[in-house]
């Protein structure tokens, strides 16, 4: 009789859910899709276009009603968009600024509608276990890569270090470690439950995978965030100090037992001690010739300090006009990239963006508020000094959104349980 309670349980909780389910979660199943999507370019921006056309609908048919935490989301959406125009007219490339100036908007657009949708109702532990799942899957894809030389889709990626499911790009080390919050809190939620006390153990291959990646800014980027949320978990009294000592141990075996089996990886770590020499060509070297980058985006800047030069000019302008010998894509960090692209007056608004993100970070910490994986989150990637991608460029752009909106959307959620 006990068997075969055992039986139906387990059937219905790994049964199909109902057509009425799909439809009340279809904000958390569209942002699941678009992290499934993100690898694959362009087709990260169809479930936003989804979600637009939701929040569109929505509003003809309840009206423009926006909630406390829509209205700072749109504040701070603001910030980012409204410089982009100012810069329009005199930008270098008008068409490339406009049409980033627009991809802005309608991820605000959907945004407002996740907000209002996660405000109302939401399955926050689905949000959190799906993107677990997706970033699980993604790891033991780039761990077969690794050892067997391609992944399930015969993708060989690179000598310098693993791709995944990313192919021919070498990002996923940067969207591991942007995304490593949402892990962490998973693991640690499954490892409350009977019977998945050691389940926290799946964060080791996580970990391996962002050093393997060959991404130093990547390793940063980790650092910081599990750093945190080591922080939170002993401010939220769900873990001992000595159990924290032991998941920092688990932490840096994995980073050991990643180069211990890399030997590329052995030499990229030893190339970026160089950064301790002090002289400027060794710390060039070590940084991949960041301070050359830095120094023609600085140059570029002074032409147009005060609304800046628009999205798309460095890699043009600054190796025609002389201020660096190669040509290298962006600068290869987010605030000045913002200060190029916008000058100062984008800059500050940025800024004024980011200090506020941190601050409910420091809240979230301080209180040992539930809402810390995503403010994390949406913290790092707006981090000024992240140094692996534009911050104007479509992918992303498009995370970078993403994790705001999250971030928003599970305040809100939180905030509508609380009053």
């Amino acid at each position: 009789m006990r068997e075969a309670c055992r039986k139906v349980s387990l059937i219905s909780r790994f049964s199909i859910p109902p057509l009425a389910w799909f439809g009340q979660r279809r904000a958390e199943l569209l942002i699941l899709l678009f992290v499934l999507l993100l690898p694959f370019g362009e087709a990260s921006h169809l479930p936003v276009a989804m979600l637009v056309l939701l929040g569109i609908h929505d509003i003809r048919r309840n009206g423009f009603i926006i909630n406390f935490d829509s209205r700072i989301f749109l504040g701070i959406a603001l910030t980012l968009i409204v410089p982009l125009l100012m810069s329009a007219m005199g930008a270098y490339d008008i068409s490339k600024t406009l049409q980033t100036t627009l991809v802005f908007t309608l991820y605000s657009i959907a945004g407002v509608y996740v907000v209002r949708q996660f405000q109302d109702r939401a399955d926050i532990d689905l949000v959190l276990y799906g993107i677990s799942g997706i970033l699980l899957f993604w790891t033991a894809d780039a761990l077969l890569q690794y050892f067997h030389g391609t992944n399930v889709f015969g993708w060989t990626g690179y000598s310098e270090g693993i791709t995944g499911i990313y192919d021919r790009k070498l990002w996923i080390g940067y969207t591991f470690a942007h995304l490593a919050p949402f892990l962490f809190e998973s693991l640690r939620r499954w490892a409350a439950k009977p019977g998945f006390k050691w389940s926290w153990l799946l964060a080791i291959p996580f970990i391996m995978v962002v050093m393997l990646s060959g991404r130093r800014a990547a390793w940063v980027t980790l650092g910081l965030v599990a750093s945190i949320y080591l922080i939170w978990l002993i401010r939220h009294g769900d873990i001992k100090l000595r159990h924290a000592l032991i998941g920092v141990v688990a932490f840096f075996i994995a980073i050991g037992a990643a180069v211990a089996i890399s030997p590329d990886l052995q030499l990229r770590v030893q190339t970026s001690m160089y950064v301790f020499s002090g002289t400027w060509d060794t710390v060039n070297a070590a940084g991949a010739n960041r301070l050359e980058v830095w120094k023609g985006a600085w140059m570029l800047y002074k032409e147009s300090p005060l609304t800046g030069v628009g999205v798309n000019a460095y890699d043009p302008l600054v190796f025609e006009r002389g201020y660096t010998a190669s040509k290298y894509g962006h600068t290869h960090l987010y605030g000045l990239d913002v200060l190029l692209s916008t000058g100062v007056i984008g800059f500050v608004a940025f800024m004024a963006a980011f200090f506020y993100l941190c601050f409910k970070l420091v809240q979230s910490v301080k209180w040992a508020l539930p809402t810390l994986p995503a403010w994390l989150a949406a913290v790092s990637i707006m981090f000024p000094l992240n140094a692996h991608w534009s911050f104007y460029a479509p992918r992303p752009a498009s995370l970078l959104w993403m994790l705001l909106i999250l971030a928003f959307a599970i305040s809100a959620q939180r905030n509508s349980i609380k009053t």
